[in-house]
């Protein structure tokens, strides 16, 4: 059954060495540049490629939530958009959505295109289980198609649509709160 795997079609995906042990790393990146790239992968090869490092983030949550399971892990993916339109992205991060936080595992995912959850099946999914979302500033346009989704009153459309840099609303089961993040002005980001 493995035998696609260990010298097959994908074999250069699963037979190599890692070059280091995600086990002593605090930050770990998986650089999924190429992801999207029209010509890079195929959609099946896409899939076992996200599909090993979904699988290995989950092994390694499961892992420290064994190990110490009163400290909370965070598991970051930004540019989500690219990783919804990936052939089986939406259902992986669905899949991790759902499953983290019975672990104190944090999926924090980060994306300029809210369209992208709105318009997959996957994405209202994932945007239904999600307990605490961050909503940044964002242009009228996208804010009027979040209304109904995020059920957000006209007066927190028109906020986001006025949002500077360091603010957001942050959305509760039960509330929904303006907050303001201080961004120390010697990190050169502003």
């Amino acid at each position: 059954m493995l035998q696609s795997y260990s010298d097959g079609l994908f074999q250069e995906y699963f037979n190599t060495p890692t070059t280091f042990d995600i086990r002593n790393e605090r930050l770990v990146v998986f650089g999924m540049r190429s992801a999207n790239e029209s010509g890079t992968w195929d959609d099946q090869e896409l899939q076992v490629y996200l599909w090993q490092v979904m699988g290995l983030m989950w092994s390694e949550v499961l892992r420290r939530n064994e190990a110490r399971p009163e400290v909370a892990n965070h598991v970051m993916l930004d540019e989500v958009w690219a990783l919804l339109r990936t052939p089986g992205g939406a259902a992986a991060i669905e899949n991790m959505a759902r499953r983290f936080r019975k672990r104190r595992g944090a999926l924090w995912m980060a994306s300029q295109q809210v369209g992208e959850f709105l318009e997959k099946e996957h994405g209202r999914q994932i945007l239904s289980v999600v307990g605490a979302k961050l909503l940044m500033g964002v242009s009228p346009f996208e804010a009027k198609r979040m209304q109904g989704p995020f059920e957000l009153s006209e007066y927190y459309v028109d906020m986001l649509t006025q949002l500077g840099h360091g603010e957001g609303l942050l959305q509760l089961s039960n509330a929904v709160l303006k907050i303001w993040i201080r961004i120390p002005q010697d990190l050169g980001i502003f």
